[in-house]
């Protein structure tokens, strides 16, 4: 069996379809990246209405007399849904009905409505990453059982693949039994990682961050790096970088160890480029806190930052840190001072979302509009050199200065969690409104479709192969489609003749699995991908950027043949001739990008 790193370029979000094989060795090799939504200006202000609100009561006592709201923990953008998870119970619906929902929601982004009402999950939510197509999502947390719409149960510990346009539980992702709880996921390149407080998964000896197989769950044993030191609810962030070479992550570390490096971090870069030989670069950084007060922590989506928050007695002066992803020690970029607690971040291109228990902050260091209380928020302690930003804030990502966004937000403590998405941002939090409009504790602060919203772009055409062609078992896989403003992206399935499909760990199974290759500098897409010798189909769809798709599936069938086995060389002449071929056949069985 044979495994090889493949290089990759996407953005945020938009993940592409490397695969490095193994029973059948090749790559999709994507080509460059897709003109998407980049966030080059702060989300808007006033948050999108007409969503299912999911309720932060009723209120759990606690035993010093106060009150905790029920909240959203986790949530994203999956293909056209909205997606989120946390300890919450209850949802109102659009009619004004509330209704028993536990622990997990779901909507259409386009049409408002909630979707798979009846799959139920027996505990609580913790993170949600978009999975091999853009209808399927990893869902993690502290659950055992899952009930699809089916009615039937089954037991998934602590994480399920989910398919929101069936409501079913997929039942070829069946992972080991985790021992305590996952709290972050990260799926991108075709690779799986989570990220908890667990110690166990299965029979195997895993802690806090482990890679698994995206189609089966089984754990990848080469990727086992050696935490010790760290304090409970230990992950805050995990992210693949675009290139799909880097894993970054942040959280409550003693050390972190693997390949003889050992360091004393609160972040931490594996170079994963290699799937058997991940590698612990030498960045590192601490902020100058007990890490116990890490908050949360999110990585920008071009994977060169993270931005880490903290809440305390000893923090409330130095709350949100900028780290680069640099492989060196590393000092912050910034800090700013929030006067009070931060409990959530997420990163864009431009900006820095911050939620906590504050409301006076820190001016500067460049021109800052101070603004006014927003929704009357003034229950705060504040920061000498204070203006306002009530429980939510937008800091630049150059420099950390407030920028002029302030819709405030009616939380008790303050966000829980932000996600950035190619349509906007979402923020979880333990309210119910923001900028004075009821949004439930799930906040979306929307672009809104854009100019795309009712144009889909041309059917797809294909290049190569021809029609019934036959080929080695080296393929080419190219076409391209038309649209209107330009075709972000495109969905490409690879179907057996027995009507199996490709899978991202590079096995056939019953299971269609689209994936996500960007459009390249001429608006077309190119792959070069190894198949065992046999009859195949490939169907392939364009998307815009709002995710509009091409009316027409188009199929293009192929063969795919041995390649014939050169004579041994007989003259010098011949030897040159057989070198300069095997070359050849390298390159393209590695896959090597078109361009790059």
């Amino acid at each position: 069996m044979e495994l090889r790193p493949v290089r990759r370029r996407t953005q945020h979000r938009l993940a592409g379809g490397l695969l490095a094989l193994g029973v059948l060795p090749g790559a999709l090799a994507l080509q460059a990246d897709a003109a998407v939504r980049d966030h080059s200006t702060l989300v808007p202000t006033a948050p999108a209405q007409g969503y299912p609100l999911i309720l932060n009561a009723p209120l759990i006592p606690l035993p010093n007399g106060t009150f905790q709201h029920l909240q959203v923990l986790a949530t994203d953008q999956v293909g056209r849904y909205i997606v989120s998870g946390g300890d919450f119970q209850r949802i109102r619906l659009q009619n004004g009905s509330t209704i028993e929902h536990p622990y997990f929601a779901a909507w259409n982004i386009d049409t408002k409505q909630l979707v798979c009402p009846t799959l139920d999950f027996d505990n609580e939510v913790f993170a949600i990453a978009e999975g091999p197509s853009s209808h399927l999502a990893y869902v993690a947390g502290k659950f055992s059982k899952v009930t699809g719409a089916d009615g039937r149960t089954v037991v998934r510990s602590k994480l399920a693949l989910i398919d929101l346009d069936t409501c079913s539980i997929d039942a070829t992702f069946v992972p080991g039994i985790v021992d305590l709880k996952i709290d972050r996921l990260a799926y991108d390149a075709d690779r799986l990682f989570i990220g908890g407080d667990f110690t166990m998964i299965g029979t195997t000896d895993n802690d806090i961050v482990a890679e698994l197989d995206p189609v089966t769950g089984t754990v990848i044993p080469a990727f086992h790096p050696d935490f010790k030191g760290a304090v409970a609810s230990k992950i805050k962030a995990l992210a693949i970088s675009p290139d799909g070479t880097r894993l970054v992550m942040a959280g409550r570390f003693g050390t972190v160890a693997n390949n003889g490096v050992s360091l004393d971090t609160e972040t931490a870069v594996f170079d994963i480029s290699d799937p058997t030989k991940p590698r612990l670069t030498a960045h590192s950084w601490r902020s100058p806190h007990d890490r116990v007060l890490q908050q949360d922590a999110s990585v920008s989506p071009d994977g060169k930052w993270i931005g880490v928050v903290y809440r305390g007695t000893d923090a409330p002066n130095l709350n949100v840190f900028l780290i680069s992803t640099a492989e060196s020690p590393q000092t912050e970029r910034w800090v700013h001072a929030m006067g009070n607690s931060v409990f959530g971040v997420g990163v864009s291109n431009n900006a820095v979302y911050v939620g906590g228990h504050f409301c006076r902050i820190a001016a500067g260091p460049g021109p800052t509009d101070p603004m006014s209380p927003a929704m009357g928020i003034t229950d705060c302690d504040g920061h000498p050199d204070s203006i306002w930003r009530g429980h939510i804030a937008a800091l630049s990502i150059t420099d950390g200065t407030p920028l002029t966004w302030n819709p405030g937000a009616d939380s008790s403590t303050g966000g829980r969690v932000f996600r950035v998405t190619t349509r906007g941002l979402l923020a979880g939090f333990d309210g119910e409104r923001t900028d004075n409009i009821r949004t439930g504790a799930l906040a979306f602060y929307d672009f809104g479709p854009g100019v795309e919203d009712s144009t889909a772009p041309g059917e797809v055409l294909f290049n190569s192969p021809a029609e019934g062609a036959e080929v080695t078992t080296d393929v080419r896989i190219s076409g391209a489609a038309a649209d209107n403003v330009g075709v972000a992206m495109y969905g490409v399935t690879i179907r057996a003749d027995d009507g199996r499909f490709l899978q991202a760990n590079a096995t056939f199974a019953g299971r269609r699995v689209e994936r996500r290759l960007l459009a390249g500098p001429d608006g077309g897409f190119v792959i070069d991908i190894s198949l065992e010798a046999g009859a195949y189909a490939v169907e392939a769809v364009a998307l815009d950027q709002d995710g509009n798709r091409s009316n027409t599936l188009a199929t293009r069938s192929f063969t795919t043949v041995n390649r014939p086995v050169d004579p041994p060389p007989t003259t010098g002449l011949d030897v040159i001739d057989q070198a300069a071929d095997s070359s050849l056949v390298s390159a393209v069985r590695v896959g090597s990008p078109v361009g790059g």
